[in-house]
Order: C-alpha cells, then structure tokens, then sequence
C-alpha cells in the first residue's frame, strides 16, 4: 500500500482530475486499487482561526480524523491519496496547511503537484500574480518538507486545452508509484 500527497492549488481543478484518473484506473471491476480521501477540509482552518497558535490545536484535531481515515483504508489494502492544499493565502500571508507533523504522522511515499500552466493566464496579469505566487509558495513548502523527509515529487502542468492528457500523465504517475 503507497500513501501519495496530491497536492495543487484551487485553480487547478485537482479535486475532479484526480476523480477522473482514480476512477479509470479503479476500472468498476469491484477491485479499487486507489482510495481518494480529501484532505482539503484543513482548508476550513481559514475560516475558523483568528490567532496563528489556534492553527495548531485545529491541525492535531484535523489530524487525528485524518489518521483514522488512513488507518481503516490500511487495513483494506488501498493505495491512498490524499487530495489536500498545501497553503492557504490569508490576509497576513500564506499559512502552510501541511505541516512537519503530517509528514511523521502519515509518511507519504510520494508527492504529486498539480500546477496550472502560467501561459494559461498571460491574458490576465493579476490571476497570473496570484497563481504564480501561490504555487510558488507551495512548490518551496513541498521541496522543503520532501527533502527534509526523502520524498520524490513528481510536478504536473494543467494543459487546460488537453484535459485527457493530463489525466493520462496523472495515471501513469499514480501506477509508477504503485509499481515501486
């Protein structure tokens, strides 16, 4: 059983590619090889704190329904992938959502970064500031946390005029991780 980080801002429709690529490879034959847990529900912390240090009593909270969703799926056989934002932009700067603790706690054996392609937005220069900055943001988090851990990372551009070839790319990507 492989645990795989999915990760990639809101922009970049992550939630339904990943649906489409686990289902396909899933195949409806009663066998799921893949489980998708959404862990973007920490993106809620956004809502709820008003001080950084209630962020973490939410993280230890959000965790431990988490490491009980992770288990129950162990126990199944599943290779799991948990679907979940690295950052969060708040009015006081981005907030990281994946934390050191996470990565001791669950142990990923890979990460796979969902990104938008920047020429997608060249016509929009404020959309294409902001998503650039936020996966930005999140590529230094994840390369920082990877390498701290060993963790491959694999990063996969949205072609927005090719969505099945992005589903195909994330397909292999999950099965090469299966593999090893």
């Amino acid at each position: 059983m492989k645990l795989i980080l999915a990760t990639g801002i809101q922009q970049t429709d992550k939630n339904k590619l990943l649906g489409m690529a686990i289902s396909t490879l899933n195949n409806g034959q009663g066998y799921k090889e893949f489980n998708l847990i959404n862990f973007d529900g920490l993106n809620s912390v956004r809502n709820g704190f008003i001080r950084l240090k209630d962020v973490k009593d939410s993280y230890l909270s959000v965790y431990d329904d988490l490491e009980n969703l992770v288990s129950n799926s162990r126990r199944s056989a599943f290779n799991l992938i948990l679907d979940a934002s690295f950052t969060v932009n708040t009015s006081y700067g981005y907030v990281p959502l994946i934390t050191e603790r996470f990565f001791s706690i669950f142990k990923p054996d890979a990460i796979l970064v969902i990104e938008n392609k920047l020429e997608d937005y060249k016509d929009n220069p404020r959309e294409l500031y902001s998503i650039r900055e936020q996966q930005d943001m999140n590529r230094m988090f994840c390369i920082k946390l990877a390498s701290q851990f060993s963790i491959p990372v694999k990063i996969i551009k949205v072609n927005r005029t090719e969505i099945k070839s992005t589903v195909k790319e994330i397909q292999n990507y999950l099965a090469s991780v299966q593999d090893n």
